[in-house]
């Protein structure tokens, strides 16, 4: 009995320590196709990078130490994992890399990008949305009123192309290609808006 209460406070202490602890949201490495961007409830991001790595003095262990050195010279100026390296991967002349990072905040900084996580309310507060959006179920224009009326939805806002997943169901969009409830692809030409609970 006792070993079996230790495994089951193992586990729940590796998943309350994983940064993008729901399955669908872990991303590695070696099961990247594309970009990809998944967020958690708490705010904290998984981005798993995919790169032509095919120059003949493109260097393996250099890039993963620059990497590594990038990392622990940010979290040494903004706090312990506030930036991870989380897996690095090069095969067929192709590097594949998966950050943690611990908030938006530490994400914009890093990749000098303007991107946005906020609450619903939050975001009608600085005028994040447009005059309509577009609805998951049935893809049909809704206005921002009807969307500023669930106010304690998330809204996550990029203008880098990724396949994104996010931690419960897509309700609206903007500028986005739908996939599922809970995972759509974003334009690299403009702002896409996801907006979820």
């Amino acid at each position: 009995m006792r070993k079996w209460k230790l495994y089951a406070c193992l586990t729940l202490c590796a998943l309350f320590f994983t940064g993008c602890s729901d399955a669908s949201l872990n991303l590695k490495a070696e099961e990247l196709e594309k970009n990809t961007f998944s967020i958690n409830r708490s705010g904290e991001i998984c981005s798993g990078i995919v790169e032509a790595f095919d120059k003949s003095y493109y260097d393996k262990t250099e890039l993963e130490q620059y990497l590594q050195d990038a990392a622990d010279s940010y979290n040494s100026e903004n706090g312990k994992d506030s930036f991870l390296v989380d897996s690095f991967l090069v095969e067929d002349k192709i590097a594949k890399v998966v950050f943690k990072y611990k908030g938006m905040d530490d994400y914009k900084a890093l990749n000098k990008v303007e991107a946005e996580y906020f609450t619903v309310e939050e975001a009608a507060k600085q005028g994040a949305f447009p005059g309509k959006l577009k609805q998951v179920k049935d893809g049909e224009f809704v206005s921002k009123k009807t969307v500023e009326e669930n106010s304690d939805y998330h809204v996550l806002v990029l203008n880098e192309e990724y396949d994104v997943r996010v931690s419960g169901k897509i309700y609206y969009y903007v500028n986005c290609t739908v996939y599922n409830n809970k995972s759509v692809h974003t334009s690299a030409e403009e702002t896409s808006i996801i907006v979820y609970k």
